[in-house]
């Protein structure tokens, strides 16, 4: 029995010194997981795959090494002295295990100047890979997948540090070198995943280089930047890909377009969570699904025409920026909600586009709502999406800042439309000036911020407060001169509402804020005119700007008291009550009760100033204690303190914000500054943030059909008066509030002026 025994392992010991080139021995055992190699063109025969003695030659790492291994690149391997095909090309490296291969260290990779063919499955991971082009050769550092799983995880791709080389990168096929047969798989998947800053792939090819081809599927996960931003969805040079096509698209993704033209089969496409797409179209996909917290926004130029959509947790699709309407084919698919948790997608659509849903809608999904982020206001009465009648799901505008609208859901004989509309009653039927608007109020200070409040009214005469949105669309703001000149309120004078008062619960008014900059310019009477644009109502009151007062200080000083001699002596001396000051009027002549009587000269009432304050000094504060000021618009504003001693103002940066004497802060350019007032040793302050103006227009093109009215939206900050200007009324008009309308077909231009900066919108009547 030992014998037998003996003479079996001698048999077993043959075979493995049979399995190894001559002076070479194999992996000791199967369980051993890393197989080290260096060079990469040395011996044949040198070392032994451990990190003492590694193998010298690629050839024989990748013979001896085991399928679930890892091969560990010693420094830089290389593969340059290749065999040839027939035709004199380079045989592709083969690598028929499923094996990782990973450098050493960040020093560590391969060099080669040939292409790379797998026969399984294989994984780069965490090393540099340099793919040397062949003369004459554009597709000669090319990685075929033939039907297999390539995985490039965390690997640097770039042949040199030039700008001349730097799109010279890997490209990936689902094919094989010149169409071999019997090493092709049936499912290939390519995975480009963990991107450093050097990794970049050349292009990518679904299909086959030189023949038509079958998959039972293609998938494609990229996380990385391509040369050529189109993934090909089929094969190169009209050859075919039948089979479907799933992309699967991250956060570092650059890919702008598609390429079906050969594809046999669907293409579905996914957006990993927490991924933001901007740059592509999506046009003549099946099946798009956005995962969690993952969003698209589409070019304005984009198409936008899918089968079905999968809009999952806090997912955005935006396709406010789309000049043409977007279509889903088939289904729209939201989130499934129950109880209290709503937290569902969203779906941004544009003021003058409908998203067209041909199927159904499931599930619910929130309509131009995504947080605190801007949108512009809804236009009444606009249908934002369609879908078929027998749809189960929704969609809400719950949590809208624009809180005065609502979302309808209107039913025909075969689709469903989600039509925006003002919630009853929500419009003010009358509103007016509180206080006493008939008499002129007085503005005496440049710089100082003098409020007018407005109370809004409904037709029962309950008391209703427009938000700032409807204030800024819906009504609009003047000061006028008396010779009926307007008022500069970019330069001259501020003019808006008060934002701190919009929206908050302890007080019931909006109220306008009156800014006067220019003095000079601004000088005698100026009338403040409300104007609702949708009825013409307005209401008027007349502001008198006079002599600029400076603010008082108050030194207490004691006047000595004047005597006067009177006619009769007083019987007791009069003690002097210190009063208020008064007038010295004339002295007045009495008649004396008889004729001969000599007239008695009364004596003039003695003036008496306030005695000096008994209080001890302390503590005071500003009337402002943070304020955000522009370098045009709002850009002074007047401080003071609760103090009648004399106070001293200073600013800690005076390049951004300067203060005078008298508390008046001036703004001078984007910064911060601490406004720091003193006295009786002690002091407060004020922050000043200076921020320039943010004028921005929302679309740079609007497409409108003949007879139609679209809104060119603006945000602005300060508020102020935007000009509306239309190069060509024929073919285009507009009103002051941005609102155009399409006269007849063509193509014109409107300017939108706003704190001295001409902005332009291109429109297309069709």
């Amino acid at each position: 029995m030992r014998k037998k025994l003996s003479v079996l392992l001698l048999i077993l010991a043959l075979i493995m010194n049979q399995a190894a080139p001559m002076g070479i021995k194999a992996a000791d055992a199967a369980d051993e997981v890393k197989v080290y190699v260096e060079n990469g063109e040395g011996s044949l025969t040198e070392g032994d795959g451990t990190a003492q003695r590694p193998y010298q030659n690629i050839r024989t790492a990748l013979k001896q090494i085991q399928t679930g291994q890892t091969l560990v690149l010693v420094g830089e391997v290389s593969y340059t002295k290749y065999e040839t095909c027939e035709d004199g090309s380079p045989k592709p490296l083969f690598i028929d295990k499923d094996i990782t291969i990973v450098g050493s260290d960040t020093s560590a990779g391969l060099k080669i100047r040939s292409m790379i063919q797998l026969g399984a499955d294989v994984t780069f991971c965490d090393m540099w890979l340099q793919m040397v082009p062949q003369a004459g050769n554009a597709r000669g550092t090319t990685i075929y997948a033939a039907g297999h799983t390539l995985v490039l995880d965390a690997v640097d791709t770039r042949v040199g540090t030039s700008t001349l080389q730097d799109d010279v990168r890997p490209l990936i096929s689902g094919g094989a070198y010149q169409g071999e047969e019997g090493k092709m798989g049936s499912h290939t998947t390519i995975k480009v995943v963990n991107p450093i800053s050097q990794t970049k792939i050349a292009a990518i090819y679904a299909g086959d280089y030189y023949r038509d081809s079958e998959q039972d599927k293609v998938d494609i996960e990229l996380d990385s930047k391509l040369v050529d931003t189109e993934i090909h969805a089929a094969g190169a040079d009209g050859h075919t890909l039948t089979g479907n096509v799933n992309v699967t698209l991250g956060k570092d993704s650059n890919v702008t377009d598609f390429d079906k033209t050969d594809l046999i089969g669907e293409l579905n496409v996914n957006v990993k969570a927490g991924a933001h797409i901007d740059t592509l179209s999506f046009s003549g996909i099946n099946n798009l699904t956005m995962a969690e917290k993952s969003r698209i926004t589409l070019p304005k130029e984009a198409d936008f025409n899918v089968n079905n959509v999968f809009c999952e947790k806090n997912a955005v699709l935006d396709l406010r920026q789309m000049s043409t309407n977007p279509s889903v084919a088939n289904n729209f698919t939201g989130v499934t909600v129950s109880g209290e948790d709503q937290t569902c997608g969203s779906v941004l659509v544009g003021n003058d586009t409908t998203l067209e849903i041909k199927g159904e809608v499931y599930g619910l999904t929130k309509l131009n709502v995504n947080g605190s982020e801007y949108m512009a206001r809804f236009v009444e009465n606009h249908c934002y999406i369609q879908a078929k009648a027998s749809s189960s799901g929704n969609f809400s505008i719950e949590g809208t800042q624009y809180t005065n609208f609502q979302l309808n859901k209107k039913k025909t004989e075969e689709i469903y439309s989600w039509i925006i509309g003002k919630l009853e009653n929500e419009d003010a039927d009358d509103f007016y000036w509180i206080g006493d608007a008939d008499k002129k109020s007085v503005i005496s200070q440049q710089g100082k911020e003098y409020y007018y409040p407005v109370e809004f009214k409904k037709a029962d005469g309950t008391v209703y407060k427009p938000t700032f949105e409807e204030l800024f669309y819906d009504y609009d703001l003047a000061l006028t001169k008396e010779n009926g000149e307007a008022v500069d309120l970019e330069e001259a004078a501020f003019c808006s509402w008060d934002e701190e008062c919009i929206n908050e619960g302890q007080s019931q008014y909006n109220q306008v804020i009156v800014c006067i900059y220019d003095w000079e310019n601004c000088k005698g009477e100026l009338t403040l005119t409300l104007t609702h644009s949708k009825t013409g109502k307005s209401i008027s009151r007349v502001l008198l700007v006079g002599e600029e007062q400076p603010i008082p200080t108050v030194t207490p000083t004691m006047t000595p008291t004047p005597t006067a001699t009177p006619t009769v002596a007083p019987t007791t001396t009069p003690t002097q009550v210190p009063t208020p000051t008064v007038p010295t009027p004339a002295a007045t002549e009495v008649p004396s009760s008889t004729p001969d009587a000599t007239p008695v000269i009364l004596p003039t009432p003695p003036t008496v100033t306030p005695l000096p304050p008994t209080s001890e000094p302390r503590a005071f504060t500003l009337n402002k204690t943070s304020v955000t000021l522009y370098t045009k618009g709002k850009k002074i504003i007047q401080l003071s303190a609760d103090t009648e001693s004399v106070v001293k103002y200073t600013s800690d940066n005076e390049k951004v914000a300067v203060v005078d004497e008298n508390g008046r802060v001036t703004a001078k350019k984007a910064g911060t500054a601490l406004i720091t007032a003193s006295a009786d040793g002690y002091q407060s302050t004020c922050r000043i943030v200076v921020k320039k103006p943010t004028f921005k227009v929302a679309k740079k093109m609007i497409k409108v059909k003949k007879g139609k009215k679209a809104r060119i939206i603006v945000k602005v900050r300060p508020t102020t008066k935007v000009v509306f200007a239309s190069a060509n009324k024929k073919i285009a008009a507009v009103t002051k509030k941005g609102m155009l309308k399409g006269m007849k077909k063509g193509r014109t231009k409107i300017k939108v002026k706003c704190y001295g900066i001409t902005k332009t919108v291109i429109v297309i009547v069709k």
